[in-house]
């Protein structure tokens, strides 16, 4: 967790700004936390990140056309130096990745405090702001967490979209109201960047979790048309990839779509049907396989994959438990192959 000096400099860093832009995540945990953060001054910019969680110089015109006080950057594990140093205001980072070394930002992470400690940005944000915890929910149980505090308070206050006999992240993503809102967040931010936009504009006016879920406001149902198409892609993929299922302790999932990338959340729902497993989702594209890993408690994933990527054109990274990667459709089949080997040592 943060301390209480870290989240009182955090929140008054946004309280007195005058004009905020933010960087986040494309997924549940990044948005719900631009969103809690947002709602406390109803004013500022967001930027969303998609696919590398990465601020580079490309984002630079971006911040000198906007003209912030000051940048907030939410759920991204990696950031430039470049990027700081041509950026005239101050920066802060919250983050929940592996503590990053950089200067010429305020920088702020769970791991500083507690080693090993990764909780995510949805619930540091509600732990700072006190505001709004449905959003902090959706996005904590969305980055496959659920801490008891967070479990007893959706008992406590949302026994509709939530009961007393959910004890696990898995549970929770799969058979509750909250994980279906994960899903709705999830999709909504998928597909070309204008309409990207506009549906996190709409997310800024959403008030409370049923105006998704039961479409009762205009708004609602605006982002439940958009998450209903796409969520018709996403269960017949998911129908084709129960089907690769074997004996085998990995489980590889590949598919081509030039337009929306459906691997994490693939991923996800496949590890919750087969736990046991290391989980291998990847699209095809430009000439990349576009790359999502999960994995058990009994797997550590990440450390799987620096062993299986050696020589191997590509790049990954992320937590012991889940991590995204890009490798080189040429090299494919020999990192497959490596990392049945190493899943085997």
């Amino acid at each position: 967790m943060l301390t209480d000096k870290q989240k009182k400099e955090m929140k008054d860093a946004l309280l007195s700004s005058e004009r905020p832009l933010f960087f986040f995540h494309d997924d549940a945990d990044g948005v719900t936390s631009f969103l809690q953060f947002y709602k406390q001054v109803n004013n500022g910019k967001g930027i969303i990140v998609k696919s590398t969680p990465h601020v580079t110089e490309k984002f630079l015109p971006s911040v000198k056309s906007y003209g912030p006080d000051k940048i907030f950057i939410l759920d991204l594990a990696m950031v430039d130096q470049e990027f700081v140093d041509a950026v005239n205001v101050p920066i802060y980072w919250l983050d929940h990745h592996d503590i990053a070394e950089i200067k010429g930002v305020k920088y702020y992470n769970p791991k500083q405090n507690v080693e090993g400690d990764n909780t995510c940005i949805a619930k540091l944000s509600y732990d700072i702001f006190g505001d709004h915890f449905w959003l902090s929910a959706v996005g904590t149980v969305g980055d496959w967490q659920l801490p008891e505090d967070v479990r007893k308070k959706l008992i406590k206050d949302y026994p509709k979209l939530f009961n007393k006999d959910i004890d696990t992240p898995e549970k929770a993503l799969y058979d509750s109201k909250i994980g279906e809102l994960v899903k709705i967040f999830n999709f909504v931010l998928k597909g070309k960047m204008s309409d990207v936009h506009q549906a996190i504009k709409v997310l800024t006016r959403i008030e409370d979790p049923y105006e998704l879920l039961e479409g009762s406001s205009d708004r609602g149902k605006f982002l439940l048309k958009k998450y209903n198409t796409i969520n018709k892609t996403y269960e017949k993929l998911l129908e084709e990839a129960i089907g690769k299922a074997n004996d085998s302790k990995l489980l590889v999932f590949t598919y081509s779509d030039n337009k929306t990338s459906l691997s994490g959340e693939l991923s996800n729902e496949l590890l919750f049907r087969y736990p046991d497993k290391a989980i291998i989702v990847a699209r095809h594209h430009n000439g990349e396989m576009k790359t999502s890993f999960r994995s058990g408690k009994n797997i550590i994933i990440k450390d799987v994959i620096e062993k299986a990527i050696v020589g191997i054109e590509g790049r990954a990274g992320g937590h012991p438990n889940a991590c995204g990667g890009v490798v080189k459709d040429t090299d494919w089949n020999d990192f497959i192959n490596n990392m049945k080997t190493s899943l085997e040592e």
